[in-house]
């Protein structure tokens, strides 16, 4: 179970900290991805989702409340570590939002980009990913650009990371093994 006591702040550069921490074991992540699996309702077009920087793999929407129970401490998590490390106005409407699931296998990449992106009423206030890969994979590191290039060891399965979507972010090339993830991004009121 996390607790606050879990979660490590990381401080890449004067502006961006990311929170990491232990979320799900074994099970959990299987049970997850099953879940996950069963509850797709469209495939996303990696050109279509990013224009500027390549992206490749297999990207799927999830709703988030065809999967609530199973994904229940990753939501809560995240609010957590927003009222502990940022403090951000977020709207809290889970049964419109959608997850993106994430399998990239050998030399599927995604270049450097960021998440920072809004509507009319809302901005992304924060990017949230868990890592629910079964197996071990090589390559596929996360990396978060800050004030200097920081690598972040985003490996072990069950672990979340969550960061300001203004930090430039990138997973490289995958070479061996398939890596899997689920992305959120919790939205708010737009930057004042």
């Amino acid at each position: 179970m996390m607790t606050m006591s879990n979660m490590s702040l990381r401080k890449f550069g004067n502006q961006y900290p990311v929170v990491d921490f232990p979320l799900y074991n074994e099970e959990q992540v299987k049970n997850t991805n099953k879940k996950l699996a069963e509850n797709i309702i469209a495939e996303q077009n990696p050109s279509a989702s990013s224009k500027i920087s390549k992206k490749s793999g297999k990207f799927y929407h999830v709703p988030v409340s065809s999967v609530m129970e199973t994904t229940m401490p990753f939501i809560s998590s995240i609010e957590a570590c927003n009222r502990e490390y940022f403090g951000y106005d977020l709207y809290i409407s889970y049964q419109n939002d959608f997850y993106t699931y994430n399998i990239y296998e050998e030399g599927d990449e995604y270049e450097w980009h960021t998440d920072a992106y809004s509507s009319p009423k809302s901005d992304v206030k924060l990017t949230c990913l868990i890592n629910l890969s079964e197996d071990s994979f090589e390559g596929g590191e996360f990396e978060v650009a800050g004030y200097n290039l920081t690598k972040y060891d985003f490996s072990k399965p069950g672990t979340v990371v969550i960061f300001n979507p203004i930090a430039a972010h990138r997973v490289t090339p995958i070479t061996k093994g398939k890596r899997i993830t689920l992305s959120y991004w919790a939205t708010g009121p737009s930057w004042r």
